[in-house]
């Protein structure tokens, strides 16, 4: 028979600390722990793609915005006391990030914004209200080149202001409201743009097509849709479109109509008079290409109508609505070419199916006029997002695929906004998360050892 003191010793409810219980299993955790941490540090890092958003503002500042990634809402965490809770949120909540880059200057207001990749490096291209234009490294704000419009802010009365700016296969094109077109070749690295025409005053709009870059589009007050090929405009190519016929060829109001007619493709005719047989007047504010081939555009005016033309069926445009009573400022091509997104002179975002002439969303919570805006595919869940800013300070984001037209993100800028771009190639380093392993280890740590023991049932 055994003797007590054995017994004691071999019995399951002999008195043992905790302290024996979790040494020997804290140092199995930690043994295996350190294996995996020293085997996945030769793992190179993950990196994901996440939007980054560029705003300009009348102030001359371009500030660099990235709203955190979503969190994971399916991983479930454990409780911690209410005390380190509180601690931990303001540890570990993710936090907007804005770069400002510049410094705060009237004369150097941001107007137009675009990208460019010149030695297979994006660089960001600001054209400023004083003619400076530069590009701009979007990653630190350092000035690459920069170069002077003359053609803007000219005379005491500081006369012309930027009213399209693009980059396509090495050109930079500009354009003023004073008419003047510049169209310049950026591998002679040149000091200034080069003037290719002078279209007359009075434009308010020239847009470039995304695709085909020598295709421009100008309007303007009294100044009707045109259509021109900046290739004949330069020189480059000839002019192959037939001469107006005129018998009295000598004229200087044919030489003029002749020279303002070079290069030209189509120009667009006014509408109809009204129900009282009084012109209707014209005042284009805005404008887009809808289609690959450049035979469709969408124009805004100023008497809050949205006009479609198509180039091989009528000079008058084949679709004509009034869109609310406020002048509408900016146009944009919606989430597909059959959409326009519109903004008005209030607070007022919308977008109409330029097939129907009908309003298919409304974008609210704005508080001021939408000055800039666009729609692009958010890299987290590949869907539809429009961006704008207005004149509320703020940079919101909605997305297209509830009838609600959610409001995802929004960012406080400081400064009246005139500007957006987007970048959609922008990668960061994928954060480190915190594993279920890394808690239980965290849990244990916290762990208080009890001084008391079990009572011996023997005794």
């Amino acid at each position: 028979m055994l003797k007590s003191s054995s017994l004691s010793s071999h019995c399951a409810w002999s008195p043992i600390s905790s302290s024996e219980i979790v040494q020997p299993v804290e140092k199995k955790r930690v043994t295996i722990f350190s294996f995996y941490s020293n085997f996945f540090a030769f793992w190179p890092p993950i990196h994901f793609q996440i939007m980054r958003y560029f705003t300009g503002d009348e102030s001359g500042l371009v500030k660099s915005i990235v709203f955190p990634a979503p969190v994971d809402e399916k991983r479930v965490k454990k409780q911690k006391p209410a005390e380190e809770n509180d601690e931990d949120k303001q540890k570990e909540a993710p936090k907007l990030q804005i770069n400002v880059f510049g410094t705060v200057s009237k004369d150097e207001g941001v107007e137009k914004m675009a990208w460019a990749v010149i030695d297979d490096q994006k660089q960001l291209i600001v054209a400023r209200k004083n003619g400076k234009i530069q590009f701009m490294s979007p990653e630190d704000g350092s000035i690459i080149k920069e170069m002077v419009d003359e053609n803007i802010c000219v005379g005491p009365k500081k006369e012309g202001s930027f009213i399209g700016l693009s980059f396509k296969d090495g050109m930079l094109f500009t354009a003023s409201s004073n008419g003047q077109i510049s169209w310049t070749d950026m591998k002679s690295d040149p000091k200034s743009t080069t003037v290719i025409a002078s279209l007359g005053k009075d434009l308010t709009c020239a847009r470039v097509h995304p695709s085909k870059s020598h295709i421009l589009a100008v309007g303007g007050k009294e100044r009707e849709l045109t259509v021109y090929d900046m290739n004949v405009l330069s020189g480059k190519e000839e002019d192959t479109t037939p001469a107006p016929t005129n018998t009295e060829n000598s004229t200087a109001k044919y030489k003029k109509q002749k020279e303002s007619s070079k290069g030209q493709l189509f120009q667009a005719k006014n509408v109809k008079n009204d129900y009282l047989d009084l012109r209707v007047p014209v005042w284009i504010t805005d404008l887009q290409f809808v289609d690959e081939e450049a035979n469709r555009l969408v124009t805004a005016t100023h008497y809050h109508q949205i006009r479609v033309y198509d180039i091989k069926t009528a000079r008058r445009p084949v679709l004509d609505v009034e869109v609310g009573n406020k002048p509408i400022k900016r146009i944009s091509v919606g989430i597909n070419d059959n959409q326009i997104l519109y903004a008005d002179t209030t607070n007022d975002l919308g977008a109409i199916d330029i097939k129907t002439g009908k309003i298919v969303a409304q974008y609210k919570g704005l508080t001021g006029a939408a000055t800039a805006f666009c729609t692009t595919t958010d890299n987290a869940n590949n869907s539809k997002i429009v961006v704008s800013v207005s004149l509320d300070r703020f940079l919101r984001i909605h997305e297209t695929t509830s009838i609600h037209r959610k409001l995802l993100n929004k960012a406080y800028l400081k400064q009246r906004l005139t500007a957006i771009i987007v970048d959609e190639d922008h990668y960061v380093e994928e954060p480190a998360k915190k594993d279920v392993d890394e808690e239980d280890d965290a849990l244990w740590n916290n762990m208080t050892v009890t001084s008391s023991k079990r009572k011996n049932r023997s005794s």
